[in-house]
């Protein structure tokens, strides 16, 4: 990179090297990057904008135009390049790039990549999944409250290493939460971070907790669902295999990111996944007020 201002960061087990600052990320020393974040406003003048607005999804390039915001593609899975359009604040590049654009790149270099939460709760790792409005970023917040180390917020990336069980690889120490339930959990120690002038309805909040740097294997992941009071109740394999597969974050893409192979590798990932990872449902009060009920029995279940 030829920037002066160069950056670098540990997240989801790879070395960042950035010529943005990432204040969601945890510093890490320099060395030979794995990913490479570039400032490169030529690209706004690339004439492949995506169709209708959506991403598109080529073998060595894929391309997200996120309009009045920025442009970035992906080169071959290890460069990001960033177009920032006029007038816009690096402030807001956290949220396009740390979660659709990060999850592309690691799906394309073999992770599976869950749209979820995860928390480290004593010594097991709790993954947690579930609908839109199902109280994925609220079950987490009580959690971290109470101590619990946030692992990974919105995005589970899991590995497969050849010698061992799959393994989830810890993301960054920032999340995102409903306001209403950022008062009532009492608040989350930390700094809250700007959008940029973005609309953006959910509060994002850099945590003040030590960086997790180490992989660990999914104790359980909880498919989560509203209801009157806090229960927690085993799936057959065949559900836990449906359950891993429909919270896959690519899908919601459609076809294109699972050309070439890829959606037998989802199918492959997620039944290897099962076999080392029970899933459960976890039942949340509909409330704010009950959710430390499922936090009790979240640290019961952990032996806690």
């Amino acid at each position: 990179m030829t920037s002066q201002c160069r950056y670098f960061y540990s997240c989801y087990g790879f070395l960042i090297e950035s010529e943005f600052f990432l204040p969601e990320l945890d510093p890490a020393p320099q060395g030979d990057a794995d990913i490479i974040v570039s400032n490169r406003p030529d690209v706004l003048l690339n004439e492949q904008p995506p169709e209708g607005g959506q991403p598109a999804f080529l073998p060595d390039l894929q391309i997200f135009d996120f309009a009045n915001v920025a442009r970035l593609e992906i080169h071959n899975a290890t460069e990001i390049r960033v177009g920032l359009r006029p007038g816009i604040s690096e402030d807001c590049l956290g949220l396009p790039l740390l979660g659709p654009v990060l999850a592309t790149l690691m799906h394309y270099r073999g992770r599976l990549v869950i749209h979820g939460s995860a928390i480290v709760v004593g010594h097991e790792l709790w993954g947690f999944v579930g609908d839109r409005g199902a109280g994925k970023s609220t079950m987490a917040a009580f959690l971290i409250r109470q101590g619990f180390p946030l692992f990974n917020d919105d995005l589970i990336s899991i590995g497969f290493p050849s010698d061992s069980a799959p393994v989830a690889h810890p993301g960054y120490a920032a999340t995102k939460i409903m306001k209403q339930a950022f008062d009532r959990v009492g608040g989350l120690e930390g700094d809250i971070l700007e959008t940029g002038g973005l609309p953006y309805k959910k509060m994002r909040i850099r945590l003040a907790q030590k960086p997790t740097s180490e992989a660990m294997p999914l104790s359980r992941l909880c498919l989560l669902k509203r209801g009157e009071t806090a229960s927690l109740q085993e799936k057959s394999e065949r559900e836990e295999l449906n359950a891993v597969f429909q919270h896959i974050y690519m899908r919601k893409y459609g076809a294109a990111p699972a050309a070439d192979g890829r959606a037998q590798a989802w199918f492959e990932q997620s039944a290897a996944l099962v076999k080392t990872t029970p899933v459960n449902v976890l039942t949340v009060p509909s409330t704010l007020d009950r959710m430390p009920e499922a936090v009790e029995l979240v640290s019961k279940s952990a032996g806690l």
